[in-house]
């Protein structure tokens, strides 16, 4: 016979992170009668913040806006293509946006906004190769331009997704579209010999703005999409859907509730009455149920209050990448150290009874983990064939979006932490302690 044990369940009346005040002021209800004229007026309000970042969302700043490092690498016919790699990309102008109109659907999940950036300033370290219309393009250095009267049209939908029981939001379709009015580039080669090469496109631009504003566009706007649908999807994911779009007026109170439940083992018998009143005092009196889980409750199996919490999980081992994050690739192989901090964990495992002269003991059937990741840290070593400076670079890129990597990295982890568990302890209770022994019934 097969018997479930539940280690340990953290249970979340309000799980995830909750949107900040200053945030939380500017959301629109799904039964707003006008949602779209609600969500414009709210939006306009918002730029003052969006202009410094909201980092509890993983919000960088718009003005100035700042990439360590992103590459392209795109033909799109034999007189345009472009193989860049930029470093230290910095962007002021967008507090000056207008919002020239923004449309959405709460029941749809659709949205569409037009925007107008006056003025923007942008700068940055870059390595390029390729073609432009007749210039060949062979340059490395610093850019630096002014560009004006820029307009942007953006149009899309999200989904949700669920995440340890929780729903979220995530970028489904996502286009934009983007006119630079006019604008002026200056390039300043590393190598002063090479100067004549960087006027020489930086002139072709400068005389003639549009031609090569629109022969451009198709690549500047692949880039800027795949960029924003990026920031995008980490904003949405730090926060659960429902505190996004509410269905009723969220007022300025917060409640939240946590609990830890232990509970041992279910026996396969059923539960009398005085037991299933016990298992209700969760949702009649949380702190009598808590104050009862502390002090034991030997008809489930429950020895002690117990909170499933890593307060640090240290990995370190080999690895091999290619690929990409953000716009930034990746690729090498070598050493890596990484962290996880304040995670908690649910263990959920099938056993058998075998006997041992006589002796009831349990043997581990199946086991399975979750886990709630807090706080990871990455470092890797070897990227880009020991390149110092692009290691450096990748690292920080990683660093900053180090939440999201380990989202796609929590399965490995989960399976590492399942065979530490089945390996380590619960082997050793199978090999060691009778089942009596482990969880008493009197």
């Amino acid at each position: 016979m097969k018997y479930p044990i539940v280690l340990c369940v953290l249970i979340g009346i309000t799980q995830g992170k909750i949107l900040p005040e200053r945030v939380s002021n500017l959301i629109c209800h799904k039964s707003d009668p006008d949602f779209s004229e609600c969500t414009k007026r709210n939006f306009e309000k918002s730029i003052p913040i969006l202009v410094k970042g909201i980092p509890e969302l993983n919000m960088p700043p718009i003005d100035p806006f700042e990439l360590p490092f992103a590459t392209v690498d795109r033909t799109i016919n034999e007189l345009v293509s472009i193989n860049a790699t930029m470093r230290n990309v910095k962007m002021t102008g967008a507090s000056n946006i207008i919002v020239e109109d923004l449309r959405a659907n709460a029941n749809e999940l659709t949205g569409e906004l037009r925007l107008t950036f006056p003025w923007v300033h942008l700068e940055m370290n870059y390595d390029v190769t390729g073609q432009l219309l007749i210039v060949p393009l062979r340059s490395k250095g610093f850019l630096s331009g002014n560009y004006t009267n820029t307009q942007l049209y953006a149009k899309g939908s999200v989904k949700t997704v669920d995440k340890n029981g929780v729903k979220y939001f995530k970028v489904d379709k996502y286009s934009m579209k983007i006119r630079v009015g006019d604008g002026v580039t200056k390039l300043t080669a590393d190598n002063p010999d090479l100067q004549f090469a960087a006027d020489l496109i930086a002139n072709f631009y400068n005389e003639n703005p549009r031609a090569v504003m629109d022969a451009i566009n198709p690549i500047f706007v692949e880039t800027a999409t795949e960029l924003y649908r990026v920031v995008l999807d980490q904003v949405l994911a730090a926060i659960p859907a429902k505190e996004w779009l509410p269905e009723v007026r969220q007022h300025n109170f917060l409640f939240e509730m946590r609990a830890i439940q232990t509970v041992g083992v279910v026996m396969g018998r059923e539960w009398s009455d005085s037991e299933a009143v016990v298992l209700k005092i969760c949702s009649l009196s949380l702190s009598a149920a808590i104050m009862r889980w502390k002090s034991g409750k030997p008809a489930f199996a429950v020895e002690w209050f117990c909170e499933a919490t890593i307060n640090t999980l240290d990995l370190e081992g080999d690895y091999t990448v290619t690929g990409k994050v953000l716009l930034a690739p990746i690729r090498g192989n070598g050493r890596f150290v990484a962290s996880i901090a304040n995670s908690n964990i649910t263990a959920y495992q099938q056993v058998e009874f075998i006997k041992k002269k006589g002796v009831d003991y349990v043997r581990p059937v199946s086991t399975n983990t979750t886990m709630i990741v807090g706080g990871p840290k990455v470092h890797l070593d070897g990227l880009f064939d020991g390149n110092e400076e692009l290691n450096r670079v990748t690292n920080r890129v990683i660093s900053d979006n180090v939440n999201e990597l380990f989202e796609d990295l929590k399965p490995v982890i989960e399976e590492i932490v399942t065979n530490i568990l089945e390996q380590w302890l619960f082997k050793g209770l199978e090999d060691n302690v009778p089942f009596d022994k482990l969880y008493p019934v009197d």
